[in-house]
């Protein structure tokens, strides 16, 4: 009972004691915080390929990545390819990091992680974007997350050289702030119809996934429409001979006896061969016997052919209404099947106009970006309005509109109606 009560304790124990006997080797670094070492020696080192991303403190990341931007259209305008994709590599490598995903990390560390040098962009790195605009470079040339800052920068910059009487510096920071305002607001549009792009993209490519689809039920269908239809006319032919077959058994039965009435004349005959053999007149009734028998054969073949006649008759008759049945039915089943196959060419033609009008629209969008990104790039600076003259215009304007279009009333007495006469006379 006290070992089983004592049991739980001391598996817990080994269990704390095994965990406290593994131990967490850090990862070495060559650069590292602790040391601070210069970043632009950082950036030349692996410029150089003297170091790698991972011999370098995750820490450092937030310092190097403006500088390795800086360097990366320095290298592009000296068409330095090898090393510019170097530089670009380890952009990208700092863009996709995640401190909680990093092997190299201490466990230990992952709660803290990696928040304090990635809570935002330093002073330090809003007053280097500054400097830079300051210096004459384009906007679009810094660090986007510190652009912000950068823009509340330059209206302070802007305000502290007007208080100094610094105009030119005044004149830099109105004209970057512009700028930076236009590019942040051609992005916004640029996101705006890459977002409207990528829906319409969405929707033709899923357009073009359901016209495929549509073709092929509809090309199984129409398959399987064709073979119904020559099964149907087939099987339409097979019950036609077969109605003809029965029809033709007909020929084979036996004359009807309507057809073989004897004659009035061989009737007589008949009566006189009874008549001579009853009176005993045998040679004579033996010749008319003889003319009875031949003028029964006689009449026997010619009712034979009259039914036979009569037969063909009715058998051209059959003919003819079997061929309009089979052409009425036949008409039947080729109008299914041409329903079929319009039916199938107005949903592939709906399907296919729909596709086509989302493609003419991605076109027009793109266009619209286009003509769009060069009326900004082809923006200058200096074109801006001034508002004091755009005001002072405005006023102008509206003293003549005043002028122009008030009713003044004008006095009646003898002496100004008198001027006002010699002046329109």
């Amino acid at each position: 009972m006290n070992l089983s009560a004592r049991s739980p304790r001391k598996t817990g124990y080994l269990t704390s004691r095994r965990q406290k006997s593994i131990r967490y080797r850090p990862h070495v670094y060559k650069y590292t915080l602790e040391a601070n070492p210069d970043a632009m020696v950082v950036v030349y080192a692996l410029m150089n390929e003297r170091c790698e991303m991972n011999d370098i403190d995750p820490q450092l990341f937030p310092s190097m990545l403006p500088l390795l931007r800086e360097k990366e259209r320095q290298l592009k305008e000296w068409r330095n390819q090898p090393a510019s994709k170097t530089i670009a590599s380890a952009i990208e490598f700092i863009t996709n990091y995640r401190y909680s995903e990093d092997p190299n990390q201490n466990p230990q560390l992952l709660e803290r992680g990696f928040t304090q040098s990635l809570k935002g962009p330093t002073q330090e790195d809003v007053d280097y974007a500054l400097q830079l605009l300051i210096c004459g470079r384009s906007v679009d040339q810094i660090d986007p997350s510190v652009r912000k800052q950068v823009g509340v920068a330059l209206g302070l910059k802007r305000k502290e050289a007007l208080q100094q009487g610094d105009y030119l510096l005044a004149e830099k920071c109105v004209n970057q702030s512009r700028a930076l305002i236009a590019l942040q607001n051609e992005e916004r549009y640029e996101e705006i119809q890459t977002q409207r792009t990528d829906m319409i993209t969405e929707k033709y490519n899923q357009c073009q996934n359901d016209f495929q689809t549509i073709k092929e039920q509809w090309d199984q269908k129409l398959q399987a429409a064709a073979k119904q239809r020559d099964d149907s006319l087939k099987q339409l032919d097979i019950n036609d001979s077969l109605e003809l077959q029965e029809f033709d058994k007909v020929f084979d039965s036996p004359v009807p006896s309507e057809f073989l009435k004897p004659s009035s004349t061989l009737l007589q005959l008949k009566c006189r061969e009874q008549y001579m053999v009853s009176s005993g007149r045998y040679a004579e009734a033996n010749d008319v016997r003889s003319q009875a028998l031949e003028l029964e054969a006689q009449e026997k073949e010619a009712g034979k052919k009259r039914y036979l006649a009569e037969l063909n008759l009715k058998r051209q008759e059959f003919i003819k209404k079997q061929q309009d049945k089979h052409a009425a039915r036949e008409m039947a089943i080729r109008n299914q099947y041409d329903k079929t196959v319009a039916r199938a060419e107005l949903e592939c033609e709906r399907a296919s106009k729909m596709a086509h009008k989302l493609e003419d629209k991605i076109d027009e969008i793109d266009r619209n970006a286009m003509m769009a990104a060069r009326s900004t790039k082809n923006r200058s600076l200096n074109d801006a309005p001034d508002p004091k003259a755009q005001a002072a215009l405005f006023r102008q304007r509206a003293k003549i509109n005043t002028i122009v279009y008030t009713k003044t009333i004008t006095p009646r007495n003898r002496n100004t109606n008198t001027i006002t006469n010699q002046l329109y006379m």
